[in-house]
């Protein structure tokens, strides 16, 4: 009876430890991941093209050819993606995050505004990744805020010239791994123990360097230009929702 005893106290002791360690939330290694719906609104500012001309026919009728800017819009779209994360201390975790938009189409202005619409990224060809230190100051409160930020990539497998216009005479080639970097702020619900709700904003800024025109469609001259442009700002201000869950 006296070892029956003994045990249950024990027991009752062992519990009433993890009873606060429990209603404190989650603690030091704990793995969570999180899916749901993000809304995006983008903007890109390109440079006047730099071009490298034959010297024959860099000047015409005595003055130097001059190439208007081109200018690239992306219109406002909605993906659907997830992160995995990994707390580090009660307050601060890594997290990456990760997104698949549909099919994008890209608008064009300045030199190539006659033409509208260029083309577009298909479903998963232009993917924006972004690796962030999180930080929660309210840990074990069950509504938590939390910030974070680190490095971020856009990385683009291809695009299409659908314009049948600019498909004659353009080749647009997109740099594929395109450095950056991103931060986050939201608050996070605790729906049951394990189960919680995120809702967030995020803000993404990447430099597309050289992207390449080729007129290929014009021949001689289309030989002759060497076309290649810089985008030091492409912005996408994120809002998203999700629901995760620890392990």
């Amino acid at each position: 009876m006296q070892h029956l005893l003994s045990g249950a106290g024990a027991g009752m002791i062992a519990m009433l430890i993890a009873l606060p360690t429990s209603a404190q939330g989650p603690v030091r290694g704990d793995f969570y991941f999180t899916v749901g719906y993000a809304g995006i609104n983008s903007d890109i500012e390109s440079d006047a093209p730099e071009v490298a001309i034959d010297d024959g026919l860099r000047f015409i009728g005595g003055r130097e050819l001059e190439i208007p800017a081109v200018t690239l819009d992306i219109p406002h779209l909605s993906l659907v993606g997830g992160s995995f994360g990994y707390k580090l201390t009660d307050q601060f975790s890594i997290e990456g995050l990760v997104g698949i938009p549909p099919d994008i189409d890209v608008e064009t202005g300045g030199l190539l505004a006659p033409l509208g619409k260029l083309g577009s990224f298909g479903t998963g060809d232009l993917v924006p990744l972004l690796m962030n230190v999180v930080w929660s100051p309210l840990p074990h409160r069950a509504v938590r805020p939390y910030v974070g930020v680190g490095p971020a990539l856009l990385w683009i497998r291809g695009f299409d010239v659908s314009n049948p216009v600019a498909e004659a005479l353009l080749e647009v080639d997109f740099p594929e791994y395109n450095l950056g970097w991103g931060a986050q702020a939201g608050l996070s619900f605790d729906i049951s123990q394990d189960w919680f709700i995120n809702v967030d904003a995020k803000y993404v800024r990447a430099e597309i360097e050289d992207v390449k025109l080729e007129a290929s469609g014009l021949g001689e001259l289309g030989e002759a230009l060497d076309i290649s442009l810089d985008i030091p700002k492409t912005e996408l201000q994120i809002i998203s929702f999700g629901i995760g869950r620890r392990f």
